[in-house]
């Protein structure tokens, strides 16, 4: 379907030696037509997919603020609250 410009893949750093890719996609890369991230860990491409930080664990338990770790972490706290009420009749 052709390349668009907003296409690509993110892969571990630990695989990057090992990318063997069509010569299409090489000049689709180098047209920055096609991108290729590699990363390091599982927050790193969250910051990739979400343009938002993925947020380190602090002293506190608490993830930074306004990071997608710390809004999961939220809705986990959330959904646990609505469970206990539910389960104490208390809904």
């Amino acid at each position: 379907m052709g390349f668009t410009g907003d296409q690509g893949v993110i892969i571990p750093g630990n695989n990057i030696r090992n990318l063997m890719l069509k010569e299409e996609v090489l000049e689709a890369v180098e047209r920055e037509q096609f991108h290729i991230w590699s990363v390091g860990n599982i927050n790193e491409g969250i910051l990739i997919l979400t343009g938002v930080k993925a947020g380190s664990c602090r002293d506190d338990g608490k993830f930074e603020e306004n990071s997608v770790n710390a809004k999961v972490d939220a809705q986990i706290e959330n959904l646990a609250k609505q469970m206990k009420a539910y389960s104490s009749g208390k809904d």
